[in-house]
């Protein structure tokens, strides 16, 4: 056990594309992507889910992986996170992984991290890249603060939102990477059927999935066809 705990949080509740979390993607569920691309990092890991019924196949692939599951309330994600910390006391840094990044990039993980504790941050993300490869970190100490006083249902549920809406009340960290890592215009998360699409092409590219850097990444996007790249899109603000 480290004093860094990674969180995944998933649930099969979806606006756009329900379920999506346990789509398969080359023969695995999106969510065993997430969770093998992440698990070699020295961190604690655990998947945070609701804790409803609808989300009993998480908990079940979880069990196959052999991760440990915190339940929470459905659409207070604050709380889960609470309850990560409760069954963690020792945490340090908490990172954000979402479920639905297949591609998440350990990479930028380890970056993010490392600046974080560095400097002492009460959040930090990386800057420009590509969307669905990276996550962000919170000081354990803010998040623990904030569980307790963010109220408004978006702050619940979104649990950067709180930081970013009173960001001057915050040491917030925009983590630099290499320039050939500043895509933000390249989007591998999958949250509609266009995505799912470009993602089983992008896996078609890519021959170690699970390994894949996000400079490879990049490269497997740029061999899509026009069609398959994603339309212009108003910028990420969950990271900024």
């Amino acid at each position: 056990m480290t004093d860094t705990l990674i969180v995944v949080q998933a649930r099969m509740q979806s606006e756009r594309l329900p379920g999506k979390a346990l789509a398969v993607l080359s023969g695995r569920p999106v969510l065993e992507w997430v969770v093998e691309r992440v698990r070699a990092l020295p961190f604690s890991l655990l998947i945070a889910t609701g804790d409803t019924a609808e989300n009993k196949p998480i908990i079940e692939l979880a069990d196959t992986l052999e991760i440990q599951v915190i339940r929470g309330p459905e659409n207070d994600v604050m709380t889960r996170y609470g309850m990560a910390l409760e069954a963690y006391p020792d945490t340090e840094t908490i990172v954000r992984v979402t479920g639905d990044n297949p591609l998440t990039a350990p990479e930028l993980i380890e970056t993010i991290v490392k600046n974080q504790k560095t400097n002492g941050a009460d959040y930090a993300f990386a800057l420009k890249a590509p969307y669905g490869t990276s996550a962000d970190a919170f000081k354990a100490s803010t998040l623990r603060r904030l569980v307790e006083v963010a109220d408004a249902p978006r702050h619940r549920e979104h649990i950067n939102t709180f930081i970013l809406d009173n960001h001057l009340r915050f040491d917030i960290t925009g983590v630099s990477i290499p320039k050939a890592l500043k895509r933000s215009d390249v989007r591998v998360t999958l949250d509609t059927a266009d995505d799912f699409a470009r993602l089983q092409a992008i896996f078609g590219y890519i021959q170690d999935p699970i390994r894949a850097d996000v400079l490879q990444i990049i490269e497997a996007y740029d061999q899509l066809p026009s069609q398959l790249k994603a339309s212009p899109f108003p910028a990420d603000t969950s990271f900024l």
